[in-house]
């Protein structure tokens, strides 16, 4: 029955006397690949079938074993086929009497197929620990019964930093089953994130949650239930990512707010023409918000009119096409209260890096307002030189018609009462006087005439004149004044004030053929630097307003852009000179003022006269003489003139008013003559611009001859005149042209007078 057991098991059995088998089964014959008994018998050392590395180990054993020592009696070994593939087997030994004799009995059971797959699953389990440890995210898994299992050394350092800072003295499995609910950021609180985990769980398609720890880390979290039961978790360290997400946000910011504040339109267009990128000005441009502009294209923005859409389509297809940027000026794209809205515009193709995307990039910049200075500009550079003008032409005139008033007033004065000549004369003097006073508005055009400067209440002065308004424009006319409270004062000539009111006025009734209404406005005002970018000669302050507004015809922009210049006029022939709008201007400009027109054809017409506010309340009066008689006189005249008709119609009437006259006819003369005559001479009349020596310049000459009196006179008052001071109030004046009462009175008012030459 033994041997029936012993033959008849699948486990090996062999029994050994110093490495010699002695007795083999045959389970043992076939696990080594002999044929027979006999033949492993035969051999006389079976250590050939043992594996090198197991051969010092398994003498030990033996030894220790026959030598009565306690040894494992069960222990795996590698041992080798006949062929020398490995043989792996567990060893069941003892010792043994054999045959009288102490040997080793083995009992050997074959696991090469069990050791192979521990093999295969311990270089699985490698391979996974090689492949976790080298994740760049923190991973673990829990067993069906929520046992930690495996992790890796990513979560593994995640988490003992966070025990570190918040849980010291827990476990790494406490840690990890406490969760990062804890330590999340102070803005959730942990109700809030376990259901964001929750939800997350149970959506299979999720992306994970993001959670912020305390110490400003960010996870990204993703759980997942596995077949079995078992749950895997991700923990991933996306700080990087959301401080370049945060930074990539903040550029995007920046370029975006640069791109949006820009003072132009700008907008970039794909291959279809479509709106890819828009700036916030263009978008407020068309009403719409920027992401409403998107995927549109030109002909889809309804406030920009045919043909400007048609144009700024076909120009951008023309970028595109030809891959060649273009510039375009003075593009008119609709109205801006009424004024042609004027544009640059830049058409600039673009290519992606890789070549396979084109755009077109749209740049607009608005030169409405530059258009407009620059014709305002040019509308002031052509009335300055239209002025100086008029100016030298007055000044001209001025000494004329000087000579024909003194000539024809001296023989008026040589013919009696009934003389048939005397009518003549008197005509060419009316006409004389006429011509003066057309030189006289010239004058005024090119603010070269001499103003009485006055504090002034502006009010005052408008109540004062209603009544003769009125009548001036007829009862077909309704006139409103609407007078501001608390107006301030202003620095002007009242006289000029007065024609300029009276001016509009009939200028407003001419406007107004079949009656209408005419309202007169004043104000306080203050014009700031937003109205100074649109009008190029106001400089920003506080003002006093005069509006005078019809309900006239009206005018066209050709019209009133040229309606301040001398001797224009839309006026039938012999209805007016031209002058009345050009005297305004020039009389406002030389108070520092400024005059400004809105005009609508069929509308009516506004114009706005602005004079600087004058903060002091403290009048300054120039007391104007009492016109006194000029009796006849015996005193000394020294007379400078270089004009020799002026010259000698001036000493003529000098000489009918008894004077004696010394003519000089130059400076230098003049100085000659006062040396000659020293004491004698009462009072120095000199015209102000002459050739060589200047009237201011002959008057400081003669002081050093005890002349202390002086008269100047001039056919205009301009800035060369204002650099000698004489326009100060140190000196008489005396205008050219002048009659013969003029300068009479006059010259008795200075010999009258405190000497007004002055060292």
């Amino acid at each position: 029955r033994y041997r029936d057991l012993v033959e008849g098991s699948i486990e090996a059995i062999m029994v050994f006397q110093e490495r010699r088998p002695v007795f083999v089964n045959p389970a043992a014959v076939r696990m080594f690949g002999f044929n027979a008994a006999e033949e492993m018998l035969a051999l006389k050392d079976f250590e050939a079938f043992q594996a090198p590395e197991e051969r010092e180990r398994l003498r030990e054993l033996t030894a220790a074993r026959l030598r009565g020592e306690p040894t494992p009696e069960r222990y795996e070994l590698k041992m080798l086929h006949r062929n020398g593939t490995p043989v792996w087997v567990e060893v069941l030994a003892r010792r043994v009497e054999w045959e009288g004799r102490l040997a080793n009995q083995v009992t050997l059971i074959d696991v090469t197929q069990r050791k192979t797959a521990e093999g295969a699953a311990r270089l699985a389990g490698e391979r996974l620990e090689a492949a976790m440890d080298g994740m760049w995210c923190g991973f673990w898994l829990f067993d069906p019964d929520e046992r930690l299992v495996l992790w890796n050394e990513q979560v593994l350092s995640m988490f003992e930093s966070i025990r570190d800072q918040f849980h010291a003295g827990m476990t790494f499995e406490e840690l990890i089953r406490a969760g990062v609910g804890t330590v999340v950021t102070p803005t959730e609180d942990v109700e809030a994130y376990v259901q964001r985990r929750l939800d997350e769980f149970r959506d299979p398609q999720g992306r994970g949650i993001e959670v912020q720890l305390n110490d400003g880390h960010w996870l990204l979290l993703r759980d997942r239930r596995m077949a079995n039961g078992g749950t895997v978790c991700l923990r991933i360290d996306i700080t990087a990512q959301k401080n370049a997400q945060g930074e990539l946000r903040r550029q995007q910011w920046l370029l975006q707010s640069a791109f949006d504040e820009l003072p132009l339109m700008v907008y970039v267009l794909d291959e279809s023409l479509r709106f890819q990128v828009v700036n916030r000005r263009m978008a407020q441009a068309q009403g719409m918000a920027p992401e409403q502009v998107l995927g549109l294209r030109h002909h889809d923005l309804a406030l920009i009119p045919e043909p400007s859409r048609t144009w700024l389509h076909d120009q951008s297809a023309l970028a595109l096409q030809s891959g060649k940027p273009s510039r375009h000026l003075d593009v008119v794209i609709g109205e801006r209260g009424g004024t042609p809205r004027t544009f640059e515009i830049w058409f600039m193709p673009l290519t992606s890096s890789h070549g396979n995307e084109r755009l077109v990039l749209v740049v607009a910049h608005e030169i409405t307002d530059r258009k407009l200075l620059e014709r305002q500009l040019s509308t002031s550079q052509r009335m300055e030189s239209i002025g100086r003008l008029a100016g030298g032409i007055a000044h001209d005139f001025n000494n004329m018609l000087a000579v024909m008033s003194s000539y024809g007033e001296l023989a008026l004065d040589q013919l009696v009462a009934d003389h048939p000549a005397r009518n003549d004369i008197q005509t060419i003097l009316d006409a004389t006087g006429r011509a003066a006073a057309l030189t006289r508005q010239l004058l005024a055009f090119s603010r070269r005439q001499l103003l009485e400067m006055k504090v002034l209440d502006l009010n005052r002065i408008v109540s004062n004149l209603e009544k003769m308004l009125q009548r001036v424009i007829g009862e077909d006319i309704n006139l409103r004044t609407k007078l501001g409270a608390r107006l301030g004062s202003i620095r002007a000539d009242e006289s000029q004030i007065e024609q300029i009111i009276m001016n509009l006025t009939v200028n407003a009734r001419d406007a107004m053929p079949t009656g209408g209404t005419l309202t007169m406005e004043t104000a306080r005002t203050h014009l700031d630097e937003n109205y100074v970018k649109s009008h190029l000669e106001v400089i920003p302050g506080d003002y006093v307003m005069l509006a005078v507004t019809d309900t006239g015809t009206g005018m066209d922009e050709e019209t009133q852009r040229r309606i301040f210049e001398p001797f224009f006029t839309t006026k039938p022939v012999g209805k007016g000179t031209g002058l009345g709008l050009s005297t305004v201007y020039g009389i406002v400009k030389q108070m520092a003022g400024l005059v400004y027109v809105y005009s609508e054809l069929g509308k009516g017409t506004c114009f706005k006269v602005y004079f600087p506010l004058v903060e002091s309340t403290t009048r300054q009066e120039v007391l104007a003489a009492e016109k006194p008689d000029h009796p006849r006189g015996n005193e000394t005249i020294l007379l400078v003139e270089d004009d020799e008709q002026v010259r000698e119609a001036a000493r003529r009437i000098l000489a009918s008013g008894g004077y004696q006259v010394l003519a000089a006819r130059n400076g230098r003369h003049a100085l000659e003559l006062a040396q000659a005559n020293q004491g004698r001479i009462d009072l120095l009349v000199s015209d102000v611009i002459m050739p060589g020596m200047s009237g201011k310049e002959v008057s400081d000459g003669v002081r050093q001859f005890g002349l202390s009196r002086v008269l100047f006179m001039s056919g205009y008052t301009d800035d060369s005149i204002v650099n000698h001071g004489i326009l100060e109030g140190s000196y008489p004046f005396l205008h050219k042209p002048f009659s013969k009462d003029a300068m009479l009175s006059k010259v008795r008012e200075v010999l009258h007078s405190p000497p007004a030459v002055r060292p």
